[in-house]
C-alpha cells in the first residue's frame, strides 16, 4: 500500500507542476488549487481507474475546472 500513495503523490506532483505551466500560476497557487479541487477529490476517492488517464489528461481537467469557475 505504500508504494501506492508514493506513486500518487508523484502523479500529484506532476499534475500540480503541467497545471502551473499551463496557466502561469506559481507552484505554491497550483498546489492549493489542485487540492481544493474536484479533481483531487477523484484521484483521493480511488474512482474508478480515473489515475490512468496520465497527468497530461487530468492536468487538462483540472484547468477546465478552473475555466469554469
Amino acid at each position: 500500500m505504500e508504494a501506492n500513495n508514493i506513486l500518487l503523490e508523484m502523479l500529484y506532483a506532476r499534475i500540480i507542476i503541467l497545471f502551473s505551466k499551463k496557466t502561469g500560476k506559481s507552484l505554491e497557487e497550483s498546489l492549493d488549487r489542485f487540492y481544493n479541487s474536484k479533481v483531487y477529490e477523484l484521484l483521493k476517492n480511488d474512482n474508478g481507474d480515473y489515475y490512468c488517464r496520465g497527468e497530461q489528461y487530468i492536468s487538462d481537467d483540472l484547468v477546465n475546472e478552473y475555466k469554469n469557475k
